[in-house]
């Protein structure tokens, strides 16, 4: 049922991938909506990465059948014809029916052989060449797999960014519309006091100045939008003609678990480090498979043989078996130099290894904290929020009082949307960091 469910998702991620890549083909009209989950199905369907590295796990299950099949026999059939003496007396076919026999004439020629020859070998003790070629073709599977995980943890961690990047811009565009909406409704107010006589000219071009600032950096924040709508869709590989809406939105979800815990987490999960640790199980192989040029090479050998002056050469049979063990005694040092340089592998392997477990302990405590650091930022940054609306509220009512000054509501308003733009950078912060700590720890 479990692996079921798992054919179920794969191919509804196929089917929703398809699905929009017709869309987006044919160039319908209608806007293309997209979660979060969805963009990185699509993702996944597009990259050129993705694509290659699951051609080399192609190619590396073809070297596994391969190395399989060294353990089996090897059969190898030899059709010879052979003309023994037309080069040297001249002689020739007076006819094809001479080649055949089928004349009438009772002659035989007999500068004319013809042999079949069927071979086969069977390896019996390669001292552990086969069985290491063999284990090295399953951890070649395991490292292309461990690779297409890599690059999809990596693409995944873009996407993210992406599509958060285009919410973050969203929300920063409706702030500036907010804000130009305020400024409107002063800029209308201070209009009726001027009229009145009850404010001065520079009061109302003042609130005229802060009004056309607004509406100008409103024509900017829709530009950084298209701008990170079509970095997400270069992202997606999708054509920058499609229109995408995106469902989603920008939230806060708590990670509850320890520094401690994401760390042991990185170390079970990372692919690049049990990539590395796959490398030196394979580099280890390569030690005995060096090794075993200085062992027994043990086969059994069976061979039969048919010849004759006419096709298909099949009168005269003889067969043979043999038993056939070979050792190499001496080879200048060759098999010494592939043992040594084997083992040095290992050690630089096993090396590397503790370099990208220290470096993977870095990663997560960097992450970890980034996240902490973004929370805190974003309950404070929430938190002046409200009192920024509060000083705002109070500051425009002053001023319809006549107690307050137009310079006090200009500089509210300018405080209330720098920090609600304070708290929309926190929050995409936070998500962002939040990602970046699952692919530290090997889980996004």
């Amino acid at each position: 049922m479990i692996r079921q469910n798992k054919w179920l998702k794969v191919l509804s991620s196929m089917g929703l991938a398809t699905m929009i890549l017709l869309q987006c083909s044919y160039g319908l009209a209608q806007s293309l909506e997209l979660s979060l989950e969805d963009s990185i199905v699509v993702a996944y369907q597009n990259n050129p990465q993705v694509k290659l590295a699951q051609e080399d796990r192609d190619t590396a299950k073809w070297k596994l059948t391969g190395a399989k099949a060294g353990f089996g026999p090897s059969i190898k059939f030899t059709h010879t014809d052979i003309d023994s003496d037309a080069g040297l007396t001249g002689a020739k076919l007076t006819s094809l029916a001479d080649y055949f026999n089928m004349g009438s004439s009772s002659t035989e020629p007999a500068y004319l052989y013809i042999d079949n020859d069927l071979n086969a070998q069977v390896p019996l003790y390669t001292g552990g060449k086969l069985e290491s070629q063999l284990k090295q073709a399953n951890i070649d599977c395991m490292i292309a797999d461990l690779e297409i995980n890599k690059i999809k943890q990596q693409l995944k961690l873009d996407t993210i960014k992406a599509y958060y990047k285009v919410l973050q811009q969203r929300k920063e565009l409706a702030l500036q519309q907010e804000e130009v909406d305020r400024l409107q409704a002063h800029f209308a107010n201070t209009q009726v006091k001027f009229d009145q006589g009850d404010i001065n000219k520079s009061d109302l071009l003042r609130s005229d100045v802060e009004l056309s600032k607004a509406q100008r950096k409103l024509m900017t924040e829709q530009n950084q939008l298209d701008v990170a709508l079509i970095q997400f869709e270069k992202q997606l590989g999708l054509p920058q003609t499609s229109q995408v809406l995106l469902k989603d939105s920008l939230g806060v979800t708590q990670i509850t678990l320890s520094l401690d815990d994401c760390i042991q987490s990185a170390r079970s999960h990372r692919p690049d480090l049990a990539e590395e640790r796959a490398t030196i199980q394979r580099v280890g192989e390569d030690i005995t498979v060096a090794k075993s040029q200085n062992l027994p090479q043990v086969s059994l050998n069976g061979d039969a043989d048919w010849n004759d002056i006419h096709l298909p050469g099949l009168r005269n049979g003889n067969w043979t078996v043999s038993l056939v063990a070979s050792i190499n005694i001496f080879d200048y040092g060759l098999t010494k130099s592939k043992i040594k340089a084997a083992e040095l592998a290992v050690a630089e392997a096993k090396d590397q290894v503790k370099q990208t477990e220290d470096t993977l302990v870095e990663e997560v405590n960097e992450a970890y904290l980034d996240v902490e650091e973004a929370e805190k930022r974003l309950q404070l940054s929430q938190a002046i929020v409200e009192k920024a609306q509060e000083d705002y509220k109070i500051t425009g009512i002053r001023y319809d009082e006549g107690v307050g000054t137009n310079l006090d509501v200009m500089d509210s308003q300018k405080t209330l949307t720098e920090v609600k733009s304070d708290y929309i950078q926190a929050l995409y912060d936070y998500n962002v960091h939040q990602a970046e700590l699952k692919k530290a720890m090997g889980i996004l």
